[in-house]
């Protein structure tokens, strides 16, 4: 489309946040979206999305703490400060020192559960929500039966205290990562794509923000949800989730009625990596409500 932006072409910059220096993609004018990956991969699973929106959108593409070329600070034992409260007031700092007080957010996966809980700490900042295929945390936790425990094995598993984590990925880290990209994609990802995940996961700051995440989730992110919920918080703003069929099997509404009213759900026929496996399908939800809000 005319006035877009190719993804080589956005600008990269390292910005300082509260977690350290962010490897920040960003091209575009217009209204603020930022975009926000989750595991196992960086900023640029949003390759074949965010230069399509570049004509309507100030587009910012971070790697999320820990993440790709993000290295992250040091965790405690519970995870913190890669816990998803903390990450999120980092990147509202983050807009804000960029000049954009309000702004759109659309997140995947563990950059959902960053958007949505900065969503729901900074009402004032968000005026739409777009979580790809992903539920809150406490869904899932609560949910989790050993059928589901098998099907997200990595939940339990990268929450494991340290080193034991740290040690698998060390040794084992293409294995593993490689086993999720393949297992939760409907069609495979693209060999260039698969190489730079990999890569990353070779990086130990990335296997210790991997593993900080996932542990922040299993006690952290779990007790402000719950919090969240008996307070009966919900988003201020629309919600929009479009979710991959050949992944999340029924329809993600009712969990969302959790800290939400104004939901909207689209089921895609692809895995988990929506983004990337149906972009063409993606692009043209995304603006319509990216317009609508």
């Amino acid at each position: 489309m005319n006035g877009t932006i190719a993804w080589d072409d956005f600008q990269r910059e390292m910005i300082e946040t509260a977690h350290g220096p962010l490897l920040v993609r960003s091209a575009g004018a217009g209204r603020p979206l930022l975009m926000l990956h989750g595991f196992p991969q960086t900023g640029h699973t949003f390759r074949l999305t965010a230069p399509a929106l570049t004509d309507q959108y100030r587009v910012i593409v971070p790697d999320l703490p820990g993440y790709g070329a993000s290295p992250g600070p040091a965790a405690a034992d519970n995870g913190a400060p890669f816990d998803r409260r903390c990450v999120a007031h980092s990147l509202a700092a983050m807009m804000t020192a960029l000049g954009h007080e309000r702004f759109l957010l659309v997140g995947h996966d563990r950059g959902a559960r960053a958007a949505y809980r900065l969503a729901l700490d900074f009402p004032e900042k968000v005026a739409g929500l777009v979580s790809i295929d992903t539920v809150p945390t406490v869904a899932v936790w609560e949910a989790m039966t050993y059928r589901s425990a098998n099907h997200a094995f990595h939940w339990p598993l990268l929450a494991q205290p340290a080193p034991l984590v740290e040690a698998i990925l060390r040794q084992a880290s293409d294995d593993l990562i490689g086993h999720l990209l393949e297992r939760w994609a409907g069609t495979p990802l693209t060999e260039d794509a698969t190489r730079r995940y990999l890569e990353a996961y070779r990086q130990p700051s990335v296997q210790a923000g991997a593993a900080a995440d996932y542990r922040a989730g299993a006690g952290l992110d779990l007790e402000v949800d719950r919090a969240d919920r008996a307070a009966n918080r919900k988003l201020a703003c629309p919600l929009l989730v479009p979710y991959g069929t050949g992944y999340t099997t029924t329809d993600p509404e009712p969990d969302w009625r959790i800290f939400a009213d104004d939901i909207r759900t689209i089921p895609i026929d692809c895995g988990h990596f929506v983004q990337e496996e149906a972009p063409e399908a993606l692009i043209p939800v995304l603006r319509t409500f990216l317009q609508s809000v």
